[in-house]
C-alpha cells in the first residue's frame, strides 16, 4: 500500500503525532511507530474512523473508509492502556444494553455513532452513558425556592472597537489598510494548525477511549 498519514493520539498526552506509513497490519504499524520514537507498549489500538479495536499484530489496518463523503486511508489511532475498560465499576455488554434501554437512549446513540446501539462498542456505550448522566439536569428539592437569574451584563467595550479604529484613522495614527487588517484579525477566530489531515475538532470526535 502507498504511504498514508497515521495520526496517533495517546491517553497520556494532550496532543497527537503523525507519521507516514505504508503498513498494512498492526505489526507493521508498530514497527513504524518504534522507528518514529512513539511508545506503544501495553497499549490497545483503537481506530477512530472505523470505530474498531485491533487485537493482534496480524490485524489488517482499515482502508478505503468514508469520511465526509470521500474515501480515505488516513487513519486515527487512540492508544489506551491495555485492559483499561476492565476495572471496578465497568459495565458488561449486557449491562450497557440494559442501561441504554432503561434511559431510552437508543435513538441518541444512533445519532451519535451512526449505527444501532447493539453495534457500538461497550466502552463507547459506557462513555456515552457517563456523559449523558453528567448532562442530565438534577431535579431541584421541592423546598428550594426559585432563584431569579439576572441577564448577563453587556461588556463595557462592546461596540467600541470600530469607533476606536475610526478615531485612529481620523487622527492619522493608522492608515486605512492597517485598520482593515485589524478588523480582519478581530473577525477571524484563530485556529490551531494541525499536522494531521484532520482538524483538532475532528480529532476530538475521532478519539476513542
Amino acid at each position: 500500500m502507498e504511504a498514508r498519514t497515521i495520526t496517533i493520539i495517546s491517553e497520556s498526552s494532550n496532543g497527537h503525532k503523525t507519521i507516514q506509513s505504508s503498513a498494512e497490519t498492526l505489526g507493521e504499524l508498530k514497527r513504524d511507530l518504534a522507528q518514529n520514537g512513539i511508545d506503544y507498549s501495553g497499549k490497545v489500538f483503537r481506530e477512530g474512523l472505523s470505530r474498531t479495536e485491533l487485537v493482534d499484530d496480524a490485524s489488517v489496518l482499515p482502508s478505503n473508509l468514508m469520511w465526509k463523503g470521500q474515501v480515505t486511508n488516513n487513519l486515527v489511532f487512540t492508544l489506551i492502556t491495555e485492559n483499561k475498560k476492565i476495572k471496578s465499576g465497568a459495565m458488561t455488554r449486557a449491562e450497557a444494553y440494559a442501561a441504554v434501554k432503561k434511559a431510552n437512549l437508543q435513538d441518541a446513540v444512533k445519532t451519535k455513532f451512526g449505527k444501532n446501539f447493539t453495534q457500538v462498542g461497550t466502552a463507547d456505550l459506557e462513555a456515552f452513558l457517563a456523559g449523558f448522566q453528567k448532562k442530565a439536569p438534577k431535579e431541584a428539592p421541592k423546598s428550594e425556592k426559585a432563584v431569579k437569574v439576572e441577564a448577563p451584563q453587556t461588556c463595557p467595550l462592546e461596540g467600541k472597537f470600530e469607533a476606536l479604529l475610526d478615531l485612529l484613522v481620523e487622527n492619522d495614527v493608522l492608515e486605512e489598510y492597517e485598520v482593515e487588517g485589524l478588523r480582519s484579525s478581530a473577525a477571524a477566530p484563530a485556529e490551531k494548525a494541525s499536522d494531521s489531515p484532520y482538524s483538532e475538532a475532528e480529532l476530538r470526535s475521532l478519539t476513542m477511549r
